[in-house]
This record gives C-alpha cells, structure tokens and sequence, in this order.
C-alpha cells in the first residue's frame, strides 16, 4: 500500500505537525518500511530548497531544474532503502541531485546538437539568477567528494541553514561532534578549492555557500511527492502524474546506481575466484601471484574504471568503516593538541616507546573526559585509565595484558576474531606525513592532505600495541600494503577520506601518494589527483 498516512509512526495530530518533530532518518525509516506518503512528503519539503538549488547551479533553466529536482526525489523513492546511515539522507540527496542534474545536462547538450529548436528555446527562457558564477560548480564538484559524515554537516548547516544544535540532532552525535566534523570540511574543501586556484579560507567559504531560500512550486513539490511514493512501487505506477522525461532521467540514474552496484559484485566475485586459484597452489610463487593480479581480464574487472566506481568499492570493502573510524580519531586528536600523533612517542622518562595506537585511546574509550587545554601528564593519566601505562615497555607484563583487549576500529574484519595484531599501520619515513624529523600537523602537508597517505591496511600481524609500523624510504623498494583486501588495499588520506587502492597501482603513483610535497603527481583512480 502507497501513500497512506504514517500510522504507527507518527501520533494523530496534524500532518505537519506530525513530521515536524521527526529526523531525516526517522522519516526515512517510516517510508523504508512502511511507505508512508506523509514522511516522505516531509522530507521532500524539508530538503526542497537544498536540492532546488543543487539542481539550478547546473541547469541554468528553470524547466530543466524542474525535471532534475522531481527526478532526484524518485530516485530517492526506489533507493531509499539503500540509504545508510538513515541519517545521512541530505547529503545523499545533494550527491543525486549533482549527479542527476549533470546527467540532465549531458542529454541535453546532445538533443541541443540534434535539434535547434531546443537551443532556441533555452534561449528564450528566463535563466535562473544565482551568485556564485565561477566558483559554483568548484565548490559543489569538491563538495560531493567530500566524505559522508562531512558533505552531511555541510549541507546541512551551510547549505540549509540549520544550528549546529539541529544538525546534531538530525544525525544523532552529539553537537561537539558536529563542530568537529564541520570545522574539518570546510578546511578540506578551502585546500581543495586553494589547489585548483580558488584561495578561500575555511570562514570565507562557509559565508559564501548559498542558503537556498526559493524552491520549486507548491504544485511541483505536492505532485513529486504523490509521484515518487507511486515510483516506489515501479515505473509504470506513475503515467499521467509526472512527464515522461522526468520519468526517464529517475530511470537512467537509478540504472546507473544498479549497473554501479553490479561491477562492485563481478569485482567480487573476481576476487572469490582469484582467491581461490591463489589458495589451491600447494606453492605460490610472488611471481605466480603477481601474473595473476596483472592478467588483464581480471585487472579489467578489479580496477575502479571511475572515481565514482573507486569510491562505491571502497565503501563496500570490509574494514572501511573501521579505518574511517581511525581517520576521524586522528583529526579530533588533531583538534585537541594541534597536531597529529607521531607514529612513535616516548613515556615519561623520554625513552620507553608507544605506539600512536596507544596515543588515541583516550578519545576512543573516554572521549568525555578530554578537555580542549588537557596537559601531557593529564592526558598520561587518561591512557592510564584506559589500562595502558606508557612509563613501561608495551611487552611488560603489565601492558601485555593489554594485547587482548585490542580496539575493535584496530581489528580487521577479515582477520581471526582472536587476533590481536593491528591491521592498520601509519607509513614512516622521510618526505611521509609521519616523517620522524617533523611534527604532523594537518597545514604542514603541502601536497594537499586528500592527495596524501596516512595510513595503510596491511596484515603485517604485529602486535596492536607494539610500536611499530611499515618503514618508508625514497631510495628503497615500496613496501607491499594489503593482505585482506584482494586485489587491492584500503588507505587512509590524511584529509580523513578512505579509498580503496588496486594492486595494479604503478610504485610511481604510490610512491608520490605516499608523499606529501606538492611537486610529486600522480594519478590514482578514486583519489584527487596531483598534478
């Protein structure tokens, strides 16, 4: 059944105040299960603005926009289900509406070549008035790339308008997190944009993003809604209530999403197949193993053929949300002391060594007690508290005992559920984001921190405690990361963004990933490029 109110959802009141008192993921819950017309009207109009002005600032027509705003929510309507976190629907939202305009815009650029009539008529249509004409498609291109948790606060509170005390409530973390995350994507996206020649600091951009205040026709947003719960139900549910062409730009970029879906399945099921050949070699040389990551069926298969393919892969490869985890602890950590961990520290006495996985437990276990102006011995104590004491060797036998209490974000998935080795590591070395000589802070990396690696997943099967990681020199052969991941290797950047590396990667693009001086490019799929 489609359309009905939100029984069992939502209290008798009125609609409007009904919905009014739900989150994004609440409603999308309540649509997910029950296809309840009510929520999914709500969100439509909670979000209208955000989406209308996302759609304008790449069809400059306003019956273009029209027909991208309407198709943006049918795709939400047949996709809902595959939105999660639940929460994290606005920024979902923004990255259709992006990626639905565009495609809008390419058939339209081709029925301009085939036809003049359409170029005649997008003349003579008033075009939309907007004020960031040079810089929007920058800021909206960098803003889509932007991992979920940050894209989410910044449309939320830059695009939408909404306190960070709002935000936080929509995505369900508290509101110092949402500070956090916020101040962090709006210095990530002022490097980016800097990269590309646009100067703006994290303030200066924040005051320039538009907050929408138009939106389509009440018409248009009652009609959307009432069509895209029929468009739940499958395409052929809707004739007469919407155009044929909006209809058909939903079909096409949900196609899209589901042919997206289906490559990271066949580079699945690759990979079960290649690790089976692999497994059944009583003895597997690194050649014979080599010759097969290269054989270029299989290469054609596991390699992201676009960065929106390298970027679905990764956040479907187990271990991503745990190295995702990892990131936004480096950056709070960040956010406390000014600068990142080193990959080594020493204890009181100057010369007992500890791991920065040590370093961080504080903020995974009591997060609460961190005070912004915290002293070293203060901190000292908090890891004390954690069972850690970094006044001794990490194989004493006090922190032995540490071993099996290993952080789940330091677990691999794929690893023995006993294990207690690290199945991420920082990479060290010279020119590396962890150069021993040099304190880690987050402006310090001139190569540009998205195009910078921080830390690796390799099953390198040290101890979680031990200080120790992989070793890195210019001179030398680069180290080989991986070992859960087949074909490839999820890293951490160090803007916090996590992608998913093939094992086809040339050591020259690796090796200037690896860096964090400007001057060394590369071409990685799925990672913004240096050039």
């Amino acid at each position: 059944m489609v359309g009905r109110p939100i029984a069992g959802c939502l209290a008798d009141e009125g609609e409007e105040e009904r919905t009014g008192g739900m989150t994004d993921g609440q409603l999308l819950e309540c649509f997910v299960s029950r296809r309840d017309g009510a929520a999914f009207a709500a969100l439509v109009q909670r979000h209208a603005p955000m989406v209308w002005g996302a759609c304008c600032r790449i069809l400059r027509n306003h019956h273009d926009a029209e027909d991208a705003f309407q198709a943006t929510f049918l795709v939400l309507a047949r996709r809902a289900a595959s939105v999660t976190p639940r929460e994290m629907v606005a920024g979902w939202l923004f990255g259709v509406a992006r990626q639905t305009s565009l495609k809008a815009r390419g058939t339209i650029v081709r029925n301009r070549i085939r036809d003049r009539e359409v170029a005649r008529r997008v003349e003579q249509t008033d075009p939309i008035e907007n004020g960031w004409n040079d810089l929007e498609p920058l800021i909206d291109e960098e803003l889509s790339r932007l991992p979920d948790r940050f894209r989410a606060v910044v449309v939320l509170c830059d695009l939408e308008g909404k306190t960070r005390k709002e935000a936080a409530r929509q995505l369900g973390v508290p509101e110092g997190t949402v500070a956090g995350w916020l101040a962090r994507a709006r210095t990530i996206l002022a490097d980016r944009l800097t990269r590309r020649g646009v100067a703006l600091s994290g303030a200066t951009l924040a005051a320039l993003m538009p907050q929408s205040v138009a939106s389509a026709s009440e018409s248009v947003l009652a009609s959307t809604s009432q069509a895209a719960v029929l468009y739940s139900a499958g395409p052929g549910a809707i004739p007469g209530v919407i155009s044929p062409e909006v209809a058909g730009l939903a079909g096409k970029v949900t196609g899209m999403m589901a042919v997206s879906k289906l490559k990271i399945a066949a580079a699945a099921l690759v990979s079960v197949a290649l690790l089976g050949g692999i497994a059944g070699l009583t003895v597997s040389s690194e050649a014979q193993i080599q010759q097969a990551v290269s054989d270029p069926v299989i290469r054609a298969a596991v390699e992201p053929a676009s960065h929106e393919e390298a970027l679905a892969i990764t956040s479907r490869t187990a271990g991503f949300k745990n190295l995702q985890k990892i990131g936004l602890t480096f950056h709070n950590y960040h956010d406390v002391f000014g600068q990142f961990p080193p990959a080594v520290l020493n204890g009181p006495d100057g010369k007992t060594p500890y791991s920065w996985r040590v370093e961080l437990l504080p903020f995974l276990i009591s997060p609460e007690k961190i005070q912004g102006n915290i002293g070293r011995a203060e901190y000292n104590e908090l890891i004390a508290g954690c069972g850690y004491d970094v006044s001794q060797p990490w194989d004493s036998s006090k922190n032995r005992g540490m071993l099996e209490k290993i952080p789940a974000i330091y677990h691999h998935p794929n690893d023995k559920p006993d294990s207690v080795a690290a199945a991420f590591y920082a990479v060290v070395g010279s020119g590396t984001t962890f150069d021993p000589g040099e304190v880690a802070k987050y402006t310090d990396i001139k190569g540009w921190p998205a195009s910078t690696l921080m830390v690796v997943e390799s099953r390198s099967q040290e101890p979680w405690t031990k200080p120790i990681d992989i070793a890195y020199s210019k001179s030398a052969t680069v180290p080989r990361f991986g070992g859960f991941t087949e074909n490839g290797f999820l890293v951490l950047s160090a803007d916090g963004a996590v992608h998913f590396v093939s094992d086809a990667v040339s050591p020259e693009n690796l090796r200037a990933f690896l860096s964090k001086d400007t001057t060394d490019t590369f071409r990685i799929m799925g990672i913004p490029y240096r050039y």
